[in-house]
This record gives C-alpha cells, structure tokens and sequence, in this order.
C-alpha cells in the first residue's frame, strides 16, 4: 500500500504517483515538485500530456521563482510524454529504462546532484502496442528509483482513469502524493482500497474547495465511501456538503469509515442519515 507525501517531500530514490481530480492539483503539485528540484540542484524533466512545453514553462514561470532560467540553461526541460513513451508508435518499456538511465548519467556529466522525473500518463490511453505493460514498467520501475538517485512522480488524471486501472497504480507506486490546496487545510486522496481519504479540516470557509473535489472524485458506482479518521475538525457547512455529494452517488448513500466521534455526534444532531462504518468494511454498531 502506498504512503502519502507531499511533492515537496519528496527526495532521492522515491517513486511516486500523483492521482489528481483538477488542473489545480495537478498545478500545485508539478510546482512543488519543480521548486525541490531547483533548491536540490536536480536536473528535472517533464514530460506534458496535452499542453505544449512552452505552455507548461509559462505556467510554471508564475508559480516558481527561476523557472525561465532553469529552462534556457537546460536544468528544466519539458517534452511532450507521446513522443518520448512511444517511440515509433509504441511503447517499450526495456528502451524507456534505458532511456531515464542515459537521461541520469548526462545529468550527473553536467554536474547536477541528481535528476527528476514527472510525466502525465494520459499517453497510455492512446491503447498502442506495448500500453497493456503499463503496470508491470510501473513495479519495474521501483527497483530503478531504489537503486539509484532519481525522483519520480507519475501523474494519473482521476478523471480520465477508471477506478480498477487506478487501485493497480497505487499499488505499483510505494508513495502517494498528496496535494494540499492553497486556502484549504484539507487533502483528499485516492486508497488503492477504493476509499476516498479526506484529513484535516472542513469547514465554511473551504467546503466550496471540497464540494468541488468530490464532484471530481466521485466514485462511478456503488456509495460514497470516505475514510474519515484524520478529519479533524467539520462544521455543518462541511457535514452538508459530505452528504450532498453522497446523494449524488450512484448509490445515493454516503459512508464514512472511522470518523471521529464529535463528527458522529454532529451527524446525529444534523439528523442527516450517514452510514458508519470501522475501517475493515463492517458495519460499526
């Protein structure tokens, strides 16, 4: 099972992924991974799914500070995912290992303490030749990230993934990034269980932020189901909006899975019918 991190955290050997309900996590966390790299004198590479290099630069540029010099004196490069993963029309992973290791020893020639390496995934929907090995390269690429001093992230767009494919993606990654948004205190993460991790605080200020998340992590079928034992704190704003969007579930029935009791107790006086349930599934009495 994975273990969450923040992109920032994030240091030499690890391989992680990042599954993302927005553009601004996506955002976010890109800029986090890219800021540590540059402090680390790392040689970064990015490889964008739909959005052009340049384009990506210029995002970058207005939330990391250097970003446009790193860039025109090589230490960020930003390529487009397709036509590195599948050369020729497919992918490879055999040529894709060797390539990150020519990519490491060229950063190590000129001089950089290591390298980094982010890729959107988008690419592997295309279903080329070679795309079905996804998750075996994945497992594979633990023992490279292990052995030597890369960074990964590879980021999974929540929205365009099924929940099936996403459970073996987390598997595959030893660590999980977690994103926190600016004017939030909350994260809303993806368990390779199926659950929907939602820690730290909800309340009036932010319940916007979470109702919009959950739009965009709502599972396709069966309840919402919330693993709630890090919510620390939510408020009826916070509560009501929890709730909505387990209505709005194909089930139409919200589940939080060990939740504190003071929010229990708020559900009780909200007289809102939510399911509890410990975290191995049963029913709490």
């Amino acid at each position: 099972m994975s273990t969450s991190v923040s992109a920032a955290a994030l240091r030499q050997g690890d391989h992680s992924c990042l599954i993302y309900e927005s553009d601004e996590q996506r955002r976010t966390a890109l800029a986090e991974f890219v800021r540590g790299g540059l402090e680390r004198d790392e040689r970064i590479t990015y490889l964008a799914g739909t959005r052009s290099p340049q384009e990506v630069v210029d995002e970058l540029m207005e939330d990391v500070v250097d970003v446009g010099a790193a860039n025109a004196r090589g230490q960020l490069r930003v390529w487009m995912a397709n036509e590195v993963y599948l050369v020729d029309g497919r992918f490879d992973p055999d040529h894709m290992m060797d390539r990150l290791r020519d990519e490491m020893r060229l950063a190590e020639i000129d001089g950089y303490s290591g390298s980094r390496f982010a890729a959107e995934m988008t690419w592997v929907l295309t279903g080329r030749p070679g795309t079905e090995m996804l998750v075996e390269y994945e497992h594979a690429l633990n023992e490279f990230f292990a052995s030597g001093r890369p960074v990964g992230m590879c980021g999974y767009d929540r929205r365009q993934f099924t929940s099936d494919m996403l459970h073996h993606i987390t598997h595959a990654h030893p660590l999980q990034v977690e994103v926190q948004m600016p004017g939030s205190v909350f994260t809303l993460s993806a368990q390779p269980s199926g659950l929907l991790k939602l820690a730290g605080e909800v309340d009036l200020f932010n319940a916007e932020l979470l109702a919009s998340a959950l739009s965009a992590a709502a599972p396709r079928e069966g309840p919402l189901r919330i693993e709630a034992s890090q919510l620390e704190f939510v408020d009826l704003a916070g509560l009501r909006v929890l709730y909505g969007a387990g209505a709005a579930s194909k089930d139409g029935r919200l589940v939080l899975v060990t939740p504190a009791q003071i929010v229990r107790r708020l559900a009780e006086l909200a007289e809102l019918d939510i399911d509890i349930e410990p975290l191995e599934g049963r029913r709490a009495s």
